[in-house]
């Protein structure tokens, strides 16, 4: 995941993305490439673990991470649709 300075951090059980600009345009195209992929994540970037997931989907899950970063890093990649939005916010 160095990939563009791209960092997890957090505990084993529960890591987190960390963007290096983490503007929402960059964690839009992240999100984006890998729902084309078949990963969904939360938009928050934290990646929840559960014992159902098995070696192969952990695998699968991080080579569409890197697959998505490389990617983005050579400018193959265009959003398409809007920008995430924070789901919950201060009233």
């Amino acid at each position: 995941l160095a990939i563009l300075g791209v960092q997890c951090r957090g505990y084993p059980c529960r890591p987190m993305i960390v963007l290096p600009n983490d503007s929402s345009h960059m964690k839009s195209l992240v999100l984006h490439e890998l729902i084309k992929r078949g990963i969904l994540i939360h938009s928050g970037l934290l990646i929840n673990f559960c014992y159902s997931h098995s070696t192969e989907d952990i695998d699968t899950a991080l080579n569409a991470f890197e697959d998505s970063l490389r990617d983005i890093k050579m400018g193959k990649v265009e959003l398409m649709g809007e920008l995430v939005k924070p789901a919950f916010r201060r009233i």
